[in-house]
């Protein structure tokens, strides 16, 4: 488990939109297959433009979007196998193309190859924030993979990139988040709950040891700690003793 969480810390978060384009360039997807654009953040939907054309005929999509990091788009029809499509995205300047031949509608989900992995958590202002690994692969393709908590999609991204959840003015004592994988055909996994304990305000700042003897610590090479008294505390002990020696 040790193995899978630093392999999972070691993917990159998802960068800036639209980064991240589904199907992939140069690749097979199915007759069903939608448009997954992703970067974090995304713009609203409204702010997104998709362009599209399927063996040359233009065609209009209708985006939508999840969370903060995902717009899908829909195409007006199943698409058929055989056919060659492009798709361009543009937003805030930037653009990703993708072009795609279609393959045989796809009605396989995907399937996690290991559990999701919280990878580290702590507060973020009045929020608090989950980094997950997540490890899953599909027949096709994964279009995204989202967390959700109280029905709000609070993280997206893809494979290839950590999931990044914020629970906003969370006061709970143990956040939990559902992660759910598609692929581009719209085939959902099952949830998987991740949950992180969260410390409560204040833990681990300590409390001042008994008539001020403060320690400092140290390991021993075996990562356990021993504690030492502070030099002040030190020198303040032998001050005292030297005071009593001379009024004898």
């Amino acid at each position: 488990m040790l193995a899978l969480t630093l392999a999972l810390a070691a993917l990159p978060p998802l960068p800036a939109f639209p980064s991240e384009l589904r199907p992939r360039d140069l690749s097979t997807a199915p007759a069903n297959a939608a448009i997954f654009a992703l970067g974090d953040p995304a713009p609203p939907a409204t702010q997104v433009g998709f362009a599209a054309t399927v063996d040359g005929a233009a065609v209009t999509l209708e985006p939508t979007s999840v969370g903060c990091c995902v717009v899908t788009a829909r195409f007006p029809a199943q698409l058929t196998e055989g056919s060659s499509v492009s798709v361009d995205v543009t937003a805030a300047g930037q653009d990703k193309t993708a072009t795609f031949t279609v393959g045989p509608a796809d009605s396989t989900a995907p399937t996690f190859l290991e559990d999701p992995a919280v990878v580290s958590s702590g507060p973020l202002g009045n929020d608090y924030q989950l980094v997950i690994g997540v490890k899953a692969d599909d027949d096709t393709q994964i279009g995204m993979i989202t967390a959700t908590h109280n029905g709000d999609v609070v993280g997206a991204t893809v494979d290839g990139f950590v999931l990044t959840a914020t629970l906003p003015d969370f006061t709970g004592t143990r956040a939990c988040v559902d992660v759910v994988v598609t692929d581009v055909a719209n085939n959902a996994t099952p949830a998987k709950q991740v949950c992180a304990t969260v410390a409560p305000s204040g833990e681990g700042e300590g409390t001042p040891p008994p008539n001020g003897a403060e320690c400092e610590a140290e390991t021993d090479g075996d990562d356990v700690v021993i504690q030492h008294p502070s030099l002040a505390v030190l020198f303040g002990f032998l001050g005292l003793l030297g005071l009593r020696r001379f009024r004898r």
